[in-house]
C-alpha cells in the first residue's frame, strides 16, 4: 500500500549501512541529517506544516533526552541511559540523523548490556552531533521577522 513507502517496519541488517562516524562525531560526508528522510515528510504533507511540526517537536525534546542520558550515565544508571538514548535514536532516525542515531544505537547496545564503561566519550560525541542536527533543523524552519 502507500503507507509502506513510508515506514519501514524493520532496521536495515546490513552494518555497511550505518554512517561511519570518526571519533569527533561528524559525519563523513558533512551532512547531519539525511535528505531523503526529509523529502519523505515532505511528500506525506507538501504543505510543510508536518515538516515543521516533527522538527519543532523534536528541537524542544532531543536536548532533553541527550541531558537525561548524561544523567543517568554519571549515576551509572543502565536502564535510564538506555530509554534516553532510545528515545533519541528513534526521533533522530525519524528525522534523517542518521550518524546521531547510529551512535545512539552503539550506546543503546551498550547499556542494554550494563557496559557503561567508555560511554562518556560516546556520549559526547552525540552532543557534538545533535549540535549539528539542530543547526540544521533550524535552518529548515521559517524565519521569524
Amino acid at each position: 500500500d502507500a503507507m509502506s513507502r513510508y515506514v519501514r517496519l524493520e532496521a536495515p541488517s546490513d552494518a555497511s549501512s550505518q554512517p561511519h562516524v570518526p571519533a569527533g562525531g561528524q559525519p563523513v560526508d558533512g551532512n547531519a541529517l539525511n535528505p531523503a528522510s526529509l523529502d519523505t515528510l515532505r511528500e506525506l504533507d507538501p504543505s510543510g506544516k508536518l515538516l515543521q511540526r516533527v522538527i519543532s517537536a523534536y528541537l524542544a525534546d532531543a536536548p532533553r533526552q541527550l541531558k537525561n542520558a548524561q544523567a543517568a550515565l554519571a549515576s551509572h544508571n543502565a536502564a535510564d541511559l538506555r530509554l534516553a538514548v532510545h528515545t533519541l535514536k528513534s526521533a533522530s532516525k525519524y528525522l534523517g540523523a542518521d550518524t546521531l542515531a547510529a551512535t545512539c544505537l552503539e550506546i543503546e547496545r551498550s547499556a542494554t548490556n550494563f557496559q557503561l564503561v567508555g560511554l562518556d566519550t560516546r556520549l559526547a560525541a552525540a552532543v557534538a552531533q545533535l549540535e549539528h542536527v539542530i543547526d540544521e533543523l533550524q535552518s529548515l524552519l521559517p524565519q521569524e521577522a
